[in-house]
């Protein structure tokens, strides 16, 4: 059986009927709905009466990871099903995840967009790797976007990671731990990241199964620059994690670059340095790296287009580098008097926009950014707002995180070089 699962916390829902008579016309009848009631969602009676349909009221919980947890502690099948309250299911969606979770841990399928009152679609940009398809569904021509293939790039932000539809065998939920219930958002790209580092098999349904509607009143519209916190939250927790995992599913090496005595080390496992001089080229094959830490070790060598151009020699298409440096944007830069280059945001564009790279000619490395921010590692990110006023105490830091563009990657998101 599947358990379709929805948390439901607004009063006079004008989308739940809409999602409920998607889900009764299912092929694939073996089923149940759990609805959880909270902070004064409530379903109409004539759904809450079906046979089928178990509610449940909890106004004390707090938080998608708190609600999505406490469906899935209820739900009895063997399958579970995320359906958000205003969205729409194909009539294949539970027959076609059903079949395919007989032999993979975590099922997800292409998906279409549209707004609200009009079925106007919404399509994702082709020059951030979407590909497209038309689709039609209850009489209206749509746009279905291709789901992304799982891969430890892909898998960084909730953007790329499978969007709808989303189902896991119940047995494998539970095995990882669930959902985070501390998380108020970002709970789905939490589960999605474990589902993937610890090994669970993903099936992508190439069709388009789930139809997303887009309205004022939606968790992302009501509280976006929340969501994109917690999303930027989990990403940072897991990203070097996803790099080890890029290279150890590919027995590439991982190298830490790092201070050693007169020279300075390349790690061909972390911890091991190779008393190497980053400052000469590298004696390490053409990508045969799958992951780079750099931190605190930029600002330390004299040619930084060479130490660019070397770690994208070395690393595998998609390789990641995560590197951290102090900023120009602050003292922490100058302060140290072994620095012998110096680095901010726009010292990376160099390496990642095509209008800077052209002023280099000997210029050979090409990453894609995945993150560019400038922040201090020593205070929380409420204080961040005031990091002008107290530059002479914290130290910021430029953190680049980059992947390595070469064939046979297939980036998502933007590349602007």
């Amino acid at each position: 059986m599947i358990t379709v699962f929805t948390p439901l916390s607004q009063s006079g829902n004008a989308y739940i009927e809409a999602a409920f008579e998607t889900l009764v016309a299912q092929t694939h009848q073996d089923w149940e709905w759990v609805v959880l009631e909270n902070h004064g969602g409530r379903l109409p009676d004539a759904i809450a009466e079906h046979p089928q349909v178990r509610v449940y009221e909890d106004s004390e919980l707090e938080g998608l990871g708190q609600l999505k947890r406490a469906c899935c502690e209820q739900s009895e099948g063997d399958i579970l099903f995320e359906l958000d309250h205003d969205d729409l299911l194909h009539p294949e969606a539970l027959a076609k995840t059903s079949e395919a979770l007989q032999a993979a841990d975590v099922a997800y399928s292409d998906f279409a967009e549209f707004r609200d009152g009009d079925w106007i679609p919404d399509g994702y940009r082709a020059d951030y790797g979407w590909h497209h398809y038309p689709v039609s569904f209850q009489g209206h021509e749509l746009i279905a976007m291709r789901a992304p293939a799982i891969t430890a790039q892909n898998m960084r932000r909730i953007d790329y990671c499978p969007h709808h539809l989303k189902a896991w065998r119940a047995d494998a939920y539970f095995k990882i731990g669930g959902y985070d219930a501390s998380l108020a958002y970002g709970e789905d790209q939490d589960l999605l990241k474990r589902f993937f580092l610890l090994g669970h098999r993903f099936k992508h349904l190439a069709e388009c199964l789930y139809f997303y509607r887009i309205h004022g009143t939606q968790t992302m519209a009501e509280h976006a620059s929340r969501v994109d916190e917690s999303n930027w939250q989990v990403y940072a927790k897991y990203i070097q994690a996803l790099g080890v995992k890029f290279a150890d599913d590919r027995g590439l090496d991982k190298l830490e670059l790092r201070q050693s005595g007169e020279s300075y080390g390349v790690g061909r496992a972390f911890g091991k340095a190779m008393g190497i001089d980053l400052n000469r080229p590298w004696p390490l094959a053409d990508s045969s790296v799958g992951l780079i830490l750099a931190e605190d070790i930029f600002q330390l060598l004299s040619d930084p287009v060479l130490v660019m151009n070397e770690a994208h020699r070395v690393l595998a298409p998609g390789g990641f580098l995560l590197a951290r440096v102090p900023s120009t944007d602050g003292r922490g830069a100058f302060q140290d008097p072994r620095s012998r280059s110096f680095w901010n945001e726009h010292s990376f564009w160099y390496y990642t926009q095509a209008r800077f790279a052209c002023e280099l000619p000997e210029l050979k490395a090409r990453f894609q950014v995945a993150r560019l921010r400038t922040f201090c590692p020593d205070v929380t990110p409420n204080e961040h707002q005031h990091l002008h006023q107290h530059l002479h105490r914290p130290i910021p830091y430029v953190e680049a995180h980059l992947f390595a563009l070469k064939p046979g990657y297939e980036p998502m998101g933007a590349v602007l070089i």
